[in-house]
């Protein structure tokens, strides 16, 4: 099938119509939806704000710094909110994106090969998952991982030690949904990680 543009848009009218004036968007207007149970259990639908995943993504930036360098690798189902960071962080900051093929996550072993193939730096994992990874012998020809972050799941002292045999640094955060994905952050180094798996510690920044 040829569609032939000029004839379709000879129709057309020569200057668009008037779109109607909108107020500016502030940073308490809705930014995106997720579904979620949250912390209640209950499901519910959450909006959350331009304001909050912008301070959200500043804040990343600001803690992990990347560069043009970086790749970021994109692996998180689009329905869970560590998505909106892997995606718009790398953006953000001029880094590069690579896209996991479509059910990797569920794949250790693709995991590991598309870190090693395509030279990823940074990467997100909720703790299950990282186990996997970390018990691939591919996982340990990842070498140019430099930051893995954890959220979603509680994260063990046997975790970061298996992690930080192939990483240098592994961060644990946690946020529900509705406070735009992370509001705090522990920097797990080589025997500095919490004794206690569920501590916390230091919340980002624009939280209290």
């Amino acid at each position: 099938m040829v569609l032939d543009v000029v004839t379709a848009l000879a129709g057309a009218p020569a200057v668009p119509p008037t779109v109607p004036a909108r107020d500016p968007l502030s940073p308490d207007d809705g930014s995106y939806a997720l579904f979620t149970s949250g912390s209640t259990g209950g499901p519910k639908g959450v909006i959350n704000t331009h304001g909050g995943i912008a301070n959200r993504i500043a804040w990343v930036q600001d803690t992990y710094h990347l560069t043009r360098e970086d790749r970021v690798l994109y692996k998180t189902p689009a329905s869970f909110d560590v998505a909106m960071w892997e995606w718009l962080w790398p953006l953000s900051a001029g880094a590069r994106i690579m896209v996991a093929d479509v059910g990797a996550q569920r794949d250790p072993v693709a995991i590991a090969r598309t870190i090693r193939v395509h030279g990823v730096t940074v990467t997100p994992f909720i703790p299950s998952r990282l186990r996997l990874f970390t018990a691939q012998p591919e996982a340990r020809e990842c070498h140019t991982l430099r930051q893995i972050v954890c959220s979603g799941e509680e994260l063990t002292p046997t975790a970061v030690d298996e992690a930080l045999e192939i990483c240098p640094a592994i961060d644990n955060l946690y946020g529900p949904t509705e406070a735009a994905i992370d509001v705090t952050r522990w920097a797990c180094r080589g025997g500095t990680h919490p004794d206690r798996p569920s501590d916390l510690r230091r919340p980002a920044a624009g939280h209290r």
